[in-house]
Protein backbone atom coordinates (compact mmCIF):
# COMPACT_ATOMS: atom_id res chain seq x y z
CA UNK A 1 0.00 0.00 0.00
CA UNK A 2 2.60 2.19 1.36
CA UNK A 3 5.02 1.56 -1.86
CA UNK A 4 2.19 1.61 -4.24
CA UNK A 5 1.58 5.16 -3.17
CA UNK A 6 4.47 6.63 -2.83
CA UNK A 7 5.23 5.44 -6.74
CA UNK A 8 1.68 7.11 -7.63
CA UNK A 9 3.08 10.13 -5.77
CA UNK A 10 6.31 10.12 -7.59
CA UNK A 11 5.08 9.44 -11.16
CA UNK A 12 2.59 12.45 -10.81
CA UNK A 13 5.79 14.77 -10.02
CA UNK A 14 7.48 13.60 -13.11
CA UNK A 15 4.97 13.25 -15.67
CA UNK A 16 3.28 16.21 -17.16
CA UNK A 17 -0.09 17.88 -15.53
CA UNK A 18 -3.39 16.96 -17.14
CA UNK A 19 -5.13 19.66 -19.26
CA UNK A 20 -6.65 22.54 -16.81
CA UNK A 21 -4.44 21.74 -13.72
CA UNK A 22 -0.99 24.12 -12.93
CA UNK A 23 2.09 22.32 -12.66
CA UNK A 24 1.87 23.56 -8.18
CA UNK A 25 -1.61 21.72 -8.36
CA UNK A 26 -0.15 18.49 -9.62
CA UNK A 27 2.65 18.75 -6.96
CA UNK A 28 0.52 19.20 -4.10
CA UNK A 29 -2.18 16.43 -5.67
CA UNK A 30 0.95 14.08 -5.16
CA UNK A 31 1.88 14.97 -1.97
CA UNK A 32 -1.41 14.17 -1.03
CA UNK A 33 -1.48 11.01 -2.50
CA UNK A 34 1.88 9.98 -0.77
CA UNK A 35 0.03 11.61 2.69
CA UNK A 36 -2.69 9.19 2.29
CA UNK A 37 -0.41 6.54 2.01
CA UNK A 38 1.13 6.94 4.73
CA UNK A 39 -1.89 7.88 7.01
CA UNK A 40 -3.71 4.91 5.65
CA UNK A 41 -1.11 2.15 6.15
CA UNK A 42 0.35 4.08 9.77
CA UNK A 43 3.78 3.02 8.46
CA UNK A 44 4.81 6.49 10.08
CA UNK A 45 3.15 8.29 13.41
CA UNK A 46 0.21 10.57 11.66
CA UNK A 47 2.23 13.58 12.90
CA UNK A 48 5.51 12.67 10.98
CA UNK A 49 3.43 12.37 7.88
CA UNK A 50 2.34 15.86 9.07
CA UNK A 51 5.84 16.90 9.24
CA UNK A 52 7.25 15.62 5.86
CA UNK A 53 4.19 17.73 4.17
CA UNK A 54 5.44 21.04 5.52
CA UNK A 55 8.65 19.82 4.04
CA UNK A 56 7.98 18.38 1.16
CA UNK A 57 5.70 21.52 -0.27
CA UNK A 58 8.02 24.37 -0.10
CA UNK A 59 10.92 22.26 -2.14
CA UNK A 60 7.82 21.39 -4.65
CA UNK A 61 7.48 25.26 -4.96
CA UNK A 62 4.23 24.48 -4.04
CA UNK A 63 3.91 26.80 -0.62
CA UNK A 64 6.85 29.02 0.97
CA UNK A 65 7.65 28.26 4.35
CA UNK A 66 6.81 31.49 5.50
CA UNK A 67 3.33 31.17 4.31
CA UNK A 68 2.98 27.59 6.40
CA UNK A 69 4.23 28.81 9.15
CA UNK A 70 1.68 31.70 9.48
CA UNK A 71 -0.64 28.85 9.45
CA UNK A 72 0.48 27.82 12.78
CA UNK A 73 -0.43 31.02 14.02
CA UNK A 74 -3.98 30.70 13.04
CA UNK A 75 -6.09 31.17 16.97
CA UNK A 76 -7.72 27.68 16.17
CA UNK A 77 -4.32 26.20 17.16
CA UNK A 78 -4.36 27.59 20.54
CA UNK A 79 -7.69 26.26 21.33
CA UNK A 80 -6.88 23.03 20.47
CA UNK A 81 -4.17 23.12 22.93
CA UNK A 82 -6.33 24.54 25.40
CA UNK A 83 -9.11 22.38 25.23
CA UNK A 84 -6.23 19.27 25.66
CA UNK A 85 -5.43 20.93 28.72
CA UNK A 86 -9.19 21.61 29.85
CA UNK A 87 -9.41 17.57 28.97
CA UNK A 88 -6.67 16.60 31.06
CA UNK A 89 -8.39 18.24 34.09
CA UNK A 90 -11.53 16.67 33.78
CA UNK A 91 -10.40 13.25 33.72
CA UNK A 92 -7.59 13.59 36.68
CA UNK A 93 -10.05 15.05 38.64
CA UNK A 94 -12.54 12.23 38.01
CA UNK A 95 -15.06 14.08 37.24
CA UNK A 96 -15.99 12.82 34.17
CA UNK A 97 -16.79 9.35 35.80
CA UNK A 98 -18.61 10.45 38.66
CA UNK A 99 -20.81 12.54 36.21
CA UNK A 100 -20.88 9.98 33.85
CA UNK A 101 -22.39 6.97 36.49
CA UNK A 102 -24.63 9.66 38.14
CA UNK A 103 -26.67 10.39 35.05
CA UNK A 104 -26.13 6.32 33.88
CA UNK A 105 -28.26 5.66 36.88
CA UNK A 106 -30.81 7.77 36.60
CA UNK A 107 -32.82 4.82 34.32
CA UNK A 108 -33.25 2.86 37.28
CA UNK A 109 -36.00 0.22 36.48
CA UNK A 110 -35.69 0.40 32.47
CA UNK A 111 -32.94 -1.34 30.56
CA UNK A 112 -34.53 0.70 27.47
CA UNK A 113 -34.50 4.16 29.15
CA UNK A 114 -30.73 2.82 30.78
CA UNK A 115 -29.47 2.89 27.28
CA UNK A 116 -31.11 5.65 25.99
CA UNK A 117 -29.08 7.94 28.92
CA UNK A 118 -25.62 6.15 28.22
CA UNK A 119 -26.18 7.29 24.78
CA UNK A 120 -26.81 10.60 26.10
CA UNK A 121 -23.88 10.83 28.96
CA UNK A 122 -21.65 10.03 25.95
CA UNK A 123 -23.30 13.04 23.91
CA UNK A 124 -22.74 15.34 27.04
CA UNK A 125 -19.07 14.80 27.39
CA UNK A 126 -18.83 16.48 24.04
CA UNK A 127 -18.69 19.66 26.26
CA UNK A 128 -15.97 19.03 28.25
CA UNK A 129 -13.74 15.57 26.61
CA UNK A 130 -12.69 16.67 22.87
CA UNK A 131 -11.61 13.38 22.14
CA UNK A 132 -14.20 10.91 20.41
CA UNK A 133 -11.92 7.85 21.52
CA UNK A 134 -11.28 9.53 24.81
CA UNK A 135 -15.44 9.82 25.39
CA UNK A 136 -15.40 6.36 24.15
CA UNK A 137 -12.40 5.03 26.44
CA UNK A 138 -14.84 6.56 29.30
CA UNK A 139 -18.21 5.10 28.63
CA UNK A 140 -16.70 2.03 27.08
CA UNK A 141 -16.02 0.70 30.91
CA UNK A 142 -19.09 1.67 32.47
CA UNK A 143 -21.30 -0.21 29.63
CA UNK A 144 -19.57 -3.55 30.45
CA UNK A 145 -20.51 -2.78 34.16
CA UNK A 146 -23.64 -2.36 33.18
CA UNK A 147 -24.12 -5.29 30.83
CA UNK A 148 -22.11 -7.72 33.11
CA UNK A 149 -24.74 -6.02 36.16
CA UNK A 150 -27.62 -7.50 34.00
CA UNK A 151 -26.04 -10.61 34.30
CA UNK A 152 -25.49 -10.70 30.17
CA UNK A 153 -22.04 -10.42 28.60
CA UNK A 154 -20.68 -10.43 24.84
CA UNK A 155 -22.99 -11.80 22.36
CA UNK A 156 -25.87 -10.58 24.41
CA UNK A 157 -27.69 -8.00 22.02
CA UNK A 158 -27.93 -5.27 24.90
CA UNK A 159 -23.77 -5.74 25.25
CA UNK A 160 -24.07 -5.24 21.11
CA UNK A 161 -26.02 -2.60 20.81
CA UNK A 162 -24.35 -0.17 23.83
CA UNK A 163 -21.25 -1.05 22.61
CA UNK A 164 -21.97 0.28 18.96
CA UNK A 165 -23.85 3.14 20.38
CA UNK A 166 -21.58 4.90 22.40
CA UNK A 167 -18.79 4.98 19.52
CA UNK A 168 -21.88 5.77 17.17
CA UNK A 169 -22.60 8.82 19.48
CA UNK A 170 -19.19 9.97 20.35
CA UNK A 171 -18.87 10.77 15.93
CA UNK A 172 -22.24 12.03 15.73
CA UNK A 173 -21.31 14.69 18.92
CA UNK A 174 -18.45 15.94 17.09
CA UNK A 175 -19.95 18.00 14.91
CA UNK A 176 -22.72 19.50 17.49
CA UNK A 177 -20.25 21.56 19.10
CA UNK A 178 -17.11 23.59 17.74
CA UNK A 179 -14.81 22.02 20.63
CA UNK A 180 -16.96 18.59 19.93
CA UNK A 181 -13.87 16.84 18.10
CA UNK A 182 -9.81 18.80 16.86
CA UNK A 183 -12.01 18.12 13.05
CA UNK A 184 -14.75 20.55 13.86
CA UNK A 185 -11.98 23.28 15.36
CA UNK A 186 -9.95 22.98 12.17
CA UNK A 187 -13.54 23.07 9.98
CA UNK A 188 -14.08 26.69 12.52
CA UNK A 189 -10.70 27.64 11.52
CA UNK A 190 -11.08 26.46 7.35
CA UNK A 191 -14.33 28.70 7.15
CA UNK A 192 -12.80 31.84 8.31
CA UNK A 193 -9.43 32.07 6.76
CA UNK A 194 -11.54 30.93 3.25
CA UNK A 195 -14.81 32.26 3.58
CA UNK A 196 -14.39 34.98 6.40
CA UNK A 197 -16.83 33.77 8.14
CA UNK A 198 -16.57 33.19 12.09
CA UNK A 199 -18.76 30.86 14.12
CA UNK A 200 -18.77 31.31 17.71
CA UNK A 201 -19.67 28.76 20.50
CA UNK A 202 -23.14 29.77 20.30
CA UNK A 203 -24.28 29.97 16.88
CA UNK A 204 -22.50 26.57 16.05
CA UNK A 205 -24.16 24.90 18.92
CA UNK A 206 -27.82 26.28 17.85
CA UNK A 207 -26.92 25.30 14.10
CA UNK A 208 -25.46 21.94 14.38
CA UNK A 209 -27.23 20.64 17.71
CA UNK A 210 -30.62 19.68 16.82
CA UNK A 211 -29.54 17.68 13.88
CA UNK A 212 -27.06 15.69 15.63
CA UNK A 213 -29.74 15.08 18.74
CA UNK A 214 -32.43 13.79 16.40
CA UNK A 215 -29.89 11.26 14.59
CA UNK A 216 -29.02 9.99 17.71
CA UNK A 217 -32.52 9.18 19.05
CA UNK A 218 -32.93 7.86 15.65
CA UNK A 219 -30.39 5.76 16.18
CA UNK A 220 -31.07 4.27 19.77
CA UNK A 221 -34.78 3.84 17.95
CA UNK A 222 -33.14 1.69 15.28
CA UNK A 223 -30.18 -0.05 17.53
CA UNK A 224 -33.32 -1.15 19.82
CA UNK A 225 -34.83 -2.99 16.09
CA UNK A 226 -31.99 -4.39 14.98
CA UNK A 227 -30.79 -6.01 18.56
CA UNK A 228 -34.13 -6.36 20.58
CA UNK A 229 -33.27 -5.92 24.14
CA UNK A 230 -33.09 -9.41 26.37
CA UNK A 231 -34.92 -7.51 29.70
CA UNK A 232 -36.64 -10.95 29.83
CA UNK A 233 -33.20 -12.49 30.38
CA UNK A 234 -31.47 -10.23 32.34
CA UNK A 235 -30.10 -11.11 35.84
CA UNK A 236 -30.74 -14.43 35.29
CA UNK A 237 -34.15 -14.39 33.85
CA UNK A 238 -35.51 -11.60 35.75
CA UNK A 239 -38.27 -9.81 34.68
CA UNK A 240 -37.47 -5.76 33.27
CA UNK A 241 -37.39 -4.35 36.47
CA UNK A 242 -34.98 -7.01 38.25
CA UNK A 243 -32.77 -7.06 35.57
CA UNK A 244 -31.98 -3.22 35.74
CA UNK A 245 -31.63 -3.62 39.69
CA UNK A 246 -28.05 -5.50 38.68
CA UNK A 247 -27.39 -3.05 36.81
CA UNK A 248 -28.39 -0.42 39.38
CA UNK A 249 -26.45 -2.07 41.80
CA UNK A 250 -23.23 -1.86 40.07
CA UNK A 251 -23.48 1.82 39.68
CA UNK A 252 -24.11 2.47 42.91
CA UNK A 253 -21.59 0.84 43.86
CA UNK A 254 -19.22 2.86 41.93
CA UNK A 255 -20.66 5.86 42.94
CA UNK A 256 -20.03 5.07 46.45
CA UNK A 257 -16.52 4.39 45.90
CA UNK A 258 -16.03 8.03 44.73
CA UNK A 259 -17.46 9.75 47.86
CA UNK A 260 -18.11 12.97 48.09
CA UNK A 261 -17.06 16.13 45.97
CA UNK A 262 -13.29 16.40 46.63
CA UNK A 263 -11.99 19.92 46.50
CA UNK A 264 -10.36 19.44 42.99
CA UNK A 265 -13.73 18.20 41.36
CA UNK A 266 -15.26 21.46 42.63
CA UNK A 267 -12.61 23.90 41.14
CA UNK A 268 -12.62 22.03 37.85
CA UNK A 269 -16.73 22.10 38.22
CA UNK A 270 -16.59 25.81 38.51
CA UNK A 271 -13.59 26.43 36.24
CA UNK A 272 -15.83 24.43 33.15
CA UNK A 273 -19.02 26.26 34.34
CA UNK A 274 -17.20 29.32 33.29
CA UNK A 275 -15.66 28.52 30.42
CA UNK A 276 -19.10 27.25 29.26
CA UNK A 277 -20.20 30.22 29.80
CA UNK A 278 -18.10 32.43 28.52
CA UNK A 279 -18.57 30.53 25.19
CA UNK A 280 -22.06 30.37 25.17
CA UNK A 281 -22.06 34.83 25.81
CA UNK A 282 -19.26 35.02 23.49
CA UNK A 283 -21.51 38.04 21.61
CA UNK A 284 -21.76 40.06 24.90
CA UNK A 285 -18.27 40.28 26.24
CA UNK A 286 -16.54 40.27 22.62
CA UNK A 287 -13.64 37.51 24.00
CA UNK A 288 -13.37 34.85 21.31
CA UNK A 289 -14.06 31.37 22.14
CA UNK A 290 -10.28 30.69 21.48
CA UNK A 291 -8.83 33.44 23.93
CA UNK A 292 -11.42 31.61 26.32
CA UNK A 293 -10.03 28.76 25.87
CA UNK A 294 -6.85 29.82 26.91
CA UNK A 295 -7.59 32.12 29.48
CA UNK A 296 -9.17 28.96 31.72
CA UNK A 297 -6.62 26.33 30.84
CA UNK A 298 -4.33 29.02 32.04
CA UNK A 299 -6.58 29.24 35.27
CA UNK A 300 -6.20 25.72 35.54
CA UNK A 301 -2.61 25.83 36.27
CA UNK A 302 -2.28 28.72 38.31
CA UNK A 303 -1.40 27.74 41.75
CA UNK A 304 -4.17 27.72 44.43
CA UNK A 305 -6.76 28.32 41.71
CA UNK A 306 -6.10 25.34 39.25
CA UNK A 307 -5.72 21.77 39.71
CA UNK A 308 -3.18 20.81 37.04
CA UNK A 309 0.74 20.81 37.22
CA UNK A 310 2.30 22.19 34.30
CA UNK A 311 5.32 19.70 34.37
CA UNK A 312 3.13 16.43 34.70
CA UNK A 313 0.49 17.78 32.30
CA UNK A 314 2.64 19.29 29.27
CA UNK A 315 4.02 15.37 28.81
CA UNK A 316 0.27 13.94 28.54
CA UNK A 317 -0.84 16.62 26.42
CA UNK A 318 -0.95 14.68 22.45
CA UNK A 319 1.49 17.76 20.77
CA UNK A 320 1.65 14.97 17.50
CA UNK A 321 -2.53 15.99 17.01
CA UNK A 322 -1.64 20.00 17.39
CA UNK A 323 0.85 19.22 14.54
CA UNK A 324 -1.35 17.00 12.79
CA UNK A 325 -3.89 19.99 13.05
CA UNK A 326 -1.34 22.61 11.62
CA UNK A 327 -0.45 20.33 8.91
CA UNK A 328 -4.22 19.99 7.69
CA UNK A 329 -4.49 23.93 8.20
CA UNK A 330 -1.40 24.22 5.56
CA UNK A 331 -2.58 21.82 3.03
CA UNK A 332 -6.17 23.45 2.67
CA UNK A 333 -4.14 26.66 2.00
CA UNK A 334 -1.93 24.63 -0.74
CA UNK A 335 -5.06 22.90 -2.30
CA UNK A 336 -6.88 26.36 -2.56
CA UNK A 337 -3.65 28.64 -3.69
CA UNK A 338 -2.47 25.80 -6.36
CA UNK A 339 -5.32 25.79 -8.20
CA UNK A 340 -5.68 22.30 -7.43
CA UNK A 341 -9.17 22.70 -5.52
CA UNK A 342 -10.60 24.39 -8.62
CA UNK A 343 -9.47 22.07 -10.92
CA UNK A 344 -10.96 18.91 -8.68
CA UNK A 345 -13.96 20.94 -8.14
CA UNK A 346 -14.52 21.05 -11.87
CA UNK A 347 -14.36 17.53 -12.44
CA UNK A 348 -16.41 17.12 -9.94
CA UNK A 349 -19.45 19.25 -10.97
CA UNK A 350 -19.18 17.71 -14.21
CA UNK A 351 -19.94 14.70 -13.01
CA UNK A 352 -22.48 15.00 -10.31
CA UNK A 353 -26.06 16.19 -10.49
CA UNK A 354 -26.81 20.57 -10.87
CA UNK A 355 -28.87 21.46 -7.77
CA UNK A 356 -28.34 21.87 -3.98
CA UNK A 357 -29.84 18.54 -3.65
CA UNK A 358 -27.92 16.83 -5.81
CA UNK A 359 -24.75 18.51 -4.46
CA UNK A 360 -25.43 17.67 -0.89
CA UNK A 361 -25.64 14.03 -1.65
CA UNK A 362 -22.83 13.94 -3.63
CA UNK A 363 -20.54 15.71 -0.86
CA UNK A 364 -21.99 12.89 1.52
CA UNK A 365 -20.67 10.33 -0.64
CA UNK A 366 -17.66 12.02 -1.42
CA UNK A 367 -16.95 12.40 3.09
CA UNK A 368 -18.24 8.76 3.66
CA UNK A 369 -15.85 7.24 0.84
CA UNK A 370 -13.05 9.16 2.09
CA UNK A 371 -13.72 7.83 5.75
CA UNK A 372 -13.72 4.34 4.39
CA UNK A 373 -9.57 5.44 3.94
CA UNK A 374 -9.16 7.84 6.46
CA UNK A 375 -10.05 7.78 10.19
CA UNK A 376 -8.90 11.16 11.33
CA UNK A 377 -11.94 13.67 10.55
CA UNK A 378 -9.35 16.57 10.37
CA UNK A 379 -7.47 15.06 7.28
CA UNK A 380 -10.89 14.32 5.90
CA UNK A 381 -11.60 18.22 6.17
CA UNK A 382 -8.33 19.08 5.00
CA UNK A 383 -8.76 16.92 1.26
CA UNK A 384 -12.81 17.48 0.97
CA UNK A 385 -13.49 21.27 2.05
CA UNK A 386 -11.01 23.19 -0.62
CA UNK A 387 -12.91 21.30 -3.08
CA UNK A 388 -16.04 21.95 -1.54
CA UNK A 389 -15.49 25.21 -1.26
CA UNK A 390 -14.54 25.18 -5.48
CA UNK A 391 -17.36 23.19 -6.16
CA UNK A 392 -19.99 25.18 -4.65
CA UNK A 393 -18.57 28.37 -6.53
CA UNK A 394 -18.68 26.35 -10.05
CA UNK A 395 -22.32 25.50 -9.57
CA UNK A 396 -23.19 28.96 -8.62
CA UNK A 397 -23.66 27.54 -4.54
CA UNK A 398 -23.53 29.10 -1.14
CA UNK A 399 -19.94 27.38 -0.48
CA UNK A 400 -21.06 28.03 3.55
CA UNK A 401 -23.68 25.96 3.23
CA UNK A 402 -22.20 23.29 1.05
CA UNK A 403 -18.97 23.17 3.48
CA UNK A 404 -21.53 22.70 6.29
CA UNK A 405 -22.94 19.47 4.82
CA UNK A 406 -19.73 18.11 4.32
CA UNK A 407 -18.26 19.17 8.05
CA UNK A 408 -21.31 16.79 9.50
CA UNK A 409 -21.14 14.21 7.21
CA UNK A 410 -17.04 13.41 7.59
CA UNK A 411 -18.52 12.04 10.84
CA UNK A 412 -19.94 8.62 9.15
CA UNK A 413 -16.97 6.61 9.51
CA UNK A 414 -19.99 3.63 10.40
CA UNK A 415 -19.19 0.85 8.93
CA UNK A 416 -15.57 -0.82 9.87
CA UNK A 417 -13.49 -0.50 13.08
CA UNK A 418 -10.72 0.61 11.53
CA UNK A 419 -12.55 3.65 10.28
CA UNK A 420 -12.17 5.36 14.12
CA UNK A 421 -10.39 5.02 16.93
CA UNK A 422 -13.42 5.28 19.04
CA UNK A 423 -15.15 2.44 16.72
CA UNK A 424 -11.89 0.10 17.09
CA UNK A 425 -11.62 0.75 21.17
CA UNK A 426 -15.32 -0.28 21.80
CA UNK A 427 -14.47 -3.17 19.41
CA UNK A 428 -12.02 -4.31 21.73
CA UNK A 429 -13.86 -5.08 25.00
CA UNK A 430 -15.40 -8.03 22.13
CA UNK A 431 -18.98 -7.40 22.73
CA UNK A 432 -19.97 -6.78 18.82
CA UNK A 433 -18.99 -8.94 15.72
CA UNK A 434 -17.75 -6.60 12.32
CA UNK A 435 -20.62 -8.03 10.78
CA UNK A 436 -22.90 -6.09 13.99
CA UNK A 437 -21.31 -3.00 13.17
CA UNK A 438 -21.39 -3.53 9.32
CA UNK A 439 -25.36 -4.10 9.33
CA UNK A 440 -25.65 -1.12 12.15
CA UNK A 441 -23.62 1.46 10.32
CA UNK A 442 -25.49 0.93 7.21
CA UNK A 443 -28.70 2.24 8.85
CA UNK A 444 -26.85 4.82 11.05
CA UNK A 445 -25.30 6.70 7.94
CA UNK A 446 -28.84 6.59 6.24
CA UNK A 447 -30.18 8.39 9.04
CA UNK A 448 -27.32 11.15 9.64
CA UNK A 449 -27.53 11.66 5.99
CA UNK A 450 -31.40 12.10 5.70
CA UNK A 451 -31.11 14.27 9.04
CA UNK A 452 -28.30 16.15 7.40
CA UNK A 453 -30.05 16.69 4.37
CA UNK A 454 -33.46 17.68 5.88
CA UNK A 455 -31.38 20.35 8.06
CA UNK A 456 -29.46 21.66 5.67
CA UNK A 457 -32.81 22.33 3.08
CA UNK A 458 -35.62 23.18 5.98
CA UNK A 459 -33.81 24.58 9.62
CA UNK A 460 -30.56 26.06 8.26
CA UNK A 461 -32.71 28.44 6.10
CA UNK A 462 -34.37 29.50 8.76
CA UNK A 463 -30.94 30.34 10.08
CA UNK A 464 -30.12 32.78 7.16
CA UNK A 465 -27.90 29.95 5.50
CA UNK A 466 -29.47 28.88 2.37
CA UNK A 467 -27.86 27.43 -0.65
CA UNK A 468 -28.09 29.86 -3.34
CA UNK A 469 -27.08 32.88 -1.22
CA UNK A 470 -24.12 33.81 0.38
CA UNK A 471 -24.20 32.91 4.07
CA UNK A 472 -25.31 35.61 6.46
Amino acid sequence: MVAVGLALALLMVILPPPAGLPPAGQRILAVLIGAIALWVSEALDPAVTGVLIIIALPLLGVLSFPKETAEFGNPTISLLAAVFFIGRAVQQSALDRRLALTLVNWGKGSVSLAMLLMMGTTFLFAFFVPSSMARAALMAPIAAGVVEGMGLGRGSNLGKALFIAIPFVTLISSSALLTGTTGMVYAAGVFENALKYHWSYSTWLVTFMPGSVLSILLIWVALRWMFPLEQQKADGGAAAGGAAGGATDYLAEQLAKLGPLSTVEKKTLLLLVILVLGWATEGLHGVSTALMGVIVATLMLLPGVGVLKWKETVNRVDWGSIILFGTSLVLAKAISESGAAQWLAELFARTRTVGPVGAALAVTVLFAALRVGLSNMTAVLALGLPVIFSTAATMHLNPLWLGMVGTVTCSMGFFFPTQSVSLMTSYGYGYFRVQDVVKAGLVATVIVAGVTLLMATQYWPLLGISPLGQGR
